[in-house]
């Protein structure tokens, strides 16, 4: 998200920045930066516009904001990290709207 140029007045991508953090996932993975930074209803515009199959690939950003966050939850614990409960509070916002 970081890298990510977003013009909220036209409500567009207008850039990517940086490369450095590129690696090779499932492409889910990478949406799911998209879905937990700017929410389903942008994710599913995208997807459209991307010719995919929209539910399939919103579940599966789903599947990965939970499992992603979970990590930092249990990560963030083991360290005394006070941020902890950020994560457990995505997690559950994401398991309410299932």
């Amino acid at each position: 998200p970081a890298h990510i140029r977003y013009d909220s007045g036209v409500a567009k991508i207008t850039g990517v920045i940086d490369w450095s953090d590129m690696v090779l996932t499932d492409p889910a993975f990478e949406l799911q930066d998209i879905y937990q930074n700017y929410g389903e209803h942008f994710t599913r515009d995208l997807l459209v516009k991307m010719d995919a199959d929209v539910e399939a690939e919103i579940r599966l950003a789903k599947f990965f904001t939970i499992g992603r966050n979970l990590n930092r939850y249990f990560r963030r614990v083991r360290r005394g990290d006070g941020r902890a409960e950020t994560n457990l509070s995505i997690v559950r916002k994401e398991l309410l709207k299932s």
